[in-house]
This record gives structure tokens, sequence and C-alpha cells, in this order.
């Protein structure tokens, strides 16, 4: 099992050395160009990490006026494709699967007054996209060239993964039948009142949905989006539709655009 634990506690890179030098980094076209494998992974010393350097990175903004929907951005060169100065990253489904497994095991909450992103969600959100990536790395040659499923995330994963992946279901944002819409997903996701996670994919894409119980919903995607970096998205259930709209317009979709639906189980 992953070492969530430790990442929580700073086991990853000084972020404020990345804000400084990620553009600088970013110098090669080759897609995995951090795939060395060795223990020196370029990281600052733990003890130069503190509280003080997450707190001030990761802003909260409102969706928008009254909607009950909050996002929080990470920079530019903290996404899948740009940390530790990379220049690409095909490893969504498993970092999905990562910070999903990191949010079971130590139940992190979040609401909207935390106008920045607590450590503990950066450090996870960071620390999994910095495994994820090495995973996809040191498996690169037996994957296909494209987004994973979450099968066979899950299987890339290995043992670092305590989870079972369900059936795919197609949903799409609007949908004659409302079991293929994707709020009535997430309002059965949200269904009992335990924390409950979900992979969606779509346009080659992996995101991680998560529901606290009957109370709100979040979206952790760890792409880039434009001049920012990877985007976590809180909503209430009860304006479960401006959440919905709030994704759809992050992720890029239309109405119409059928996606996968994975809802992952953890084991207790």
């Amino acid at each position: 099992m992953i070492g969530f634990q430790e990442i929580l506690h700073g086991n990853n890179v000084n972020i404020t050395e990345i804000l400084a030098d990620g553009d600088e980094s970013n110098n090669s076209g080759d897609e995995n160009v951090d795939s060395d494998d060795s223990g020196d992974d370029g990281g600052a010393d733990e003890s130069s990490i503190s509280a003080d350097n997450y707190d001030n990175i990761v802003l909260m903004r409102p969706f928008n006026t009254n909607s009950m929907v909050w996002i929080w951005e990470f920079p530019y060169n903290i996404s899948q494709s740009t940390y530790q100065g990379r220049n690409g990253s095909n490893a969504c489904s498993i970092i999905a699967l990562l910070i999903a497994e990191g949010i079971h095991q130590v139940n992190c909450d979040l609401d909207p007054s935390h106008a920045i992103l607590p450590t503990p969600w950066v450090t996870l959100v960071c620390g999994c996209i910095k495994e994820g990536n090495a995973l996809y790395d040191r498996s690169r040659a037996s994957l296909p060239q494209r987004y994973l499923s979450a099968a066979e995330a899950a299987m890339v994963a290995g043992d670092r993964l305590d989870a079972s992946i369900d059936q795919p279901l197609p949903v799409r944002v609007s949908d004659p039948h409302p079991p293929s819409t994707l709020r009535y997903q997430l309002l059965e996701l949200c269904s009992n009142q335990c924390i409950s996670c979900a992979l969606f994919i779509v346009n080659g894409k992996t995101v991680l949905f998560v529901g606290f119980g009957k109370e709100k919903l979040l979206l952790v995607d760890s792409h880039l989006h434009e001049q920012n970096g990877a985007m976590v998205i809180l909503g209430k259930l009860c304006n479960v539709d401006n959440f919905v709209h709030a994704v759809q317009e992050s992720l890029g979709v239309d109405n119409d655009t059928f996606g996968h639906f994975v809802q992952v189980t953890f084991q207790e």
C-alpha cells in the first residue's frame, strides 16, 4: 500500500522550488522526461518543507455568484503534465485512483471556508501525481499509448491499491434516460453516509469524483487547464446542477458527449 501518511507529512518535493523553477525545467520534447527510476527524485530535504510553503499557492474562487460551487486552481507547473519539469503525461487514470485511495485512507475533508487549499490536500495531490507518473513510466513499454481505463490503471497500481473497480457506465450531461446522466450518477454516488469515489473518463481524460455522504461533491482533476494546473472543485449536493455545470465547463464537454463513469470501492 502506498504510504499516504508519508505524503501527508511532506514526503514530497518543495512546492516553492517548483513555482520558482518549473518554467525553466520544461526543456524536453519527450513526453516522459520524468522517467528516472532512481531513488534520487530531485526533491528538497523534508526539513525545508513547511505549511507556509503550501498554504499560499492554491487559492479558492467561487464558480459564480450564489452557485455554491468553489474552485481551487493549482499553478501551471503543478499538473500531471508539468510537475517536476515533465512535458506530458498519460497517467491520469492511475493518479485519480491513487488520490481516491489517499482520500479514503485519511478521510480528508474540505469546505468553502478554506480560502486556500489546506496543506494535506496539496501534498496529497502532488504526491499522487508524482507516484502515478512514476508507475506509468515504469510500465510504459507494455501500455497502450493512450489514457488507461480504470481497470488497466488498477493493474498498473498493483498492491498500492486495495479497491474493486465497477463496470463503466456510459453517461453524459443530457440524456432522455435519467440513469445515463452525470447528474443522476453523482446523486447515486452520494446516496449513503460514507465517502464514495468514482472515475469519470471523457475525451481521453480521467478525473476523480468524490461524494461526501449526502452533503457535498468534489472533483479532482490533475490535468492542465490553460494557464492553470490541477484543479479541485467543491459543490453542495443541494446545488448539484451548478456543480455539474462547473464540471462541464472545466472539462470542456458538450451536453451530448458520452464518458465512462466508474465507481471505485475500497476495502475497509
